[in-house]
């Protein structure tokens, strides 16, 4: 029997664009921009990306000098 993991929550969750634009507090469009500005995203289909939060955030902290709590 394997060990359950238990430490999964908003840092270890990928997240979808509104899911992602909703955590950072700007709209899907700005996520868009910032993503193509070097936001670091992960591509799973056309036009389907998802967004781990351990990278968002310190992306924003050096792009935008602003940290937000998970």
């Amino acid at each position: 029997m394997e060990p359950e993991n238990n430490n999964t929550g908003p840092a270890d969750k990928y997240m979808n664009e509104k899911e992602c634009a909703a955590a950072i507090g700007v709209c899907t469009k700005t996520l868009r921009r910032f993503r193509n500005l070097g936001m670091p995203h992960i591509k799973i289909g056309y036009g389907c990306y998802r967004y781990r939060w351990e990278d968002v955030n310190p992306w924003m902290v050096e792009h935008y000098g602003v940290g937000y709590k998970a």
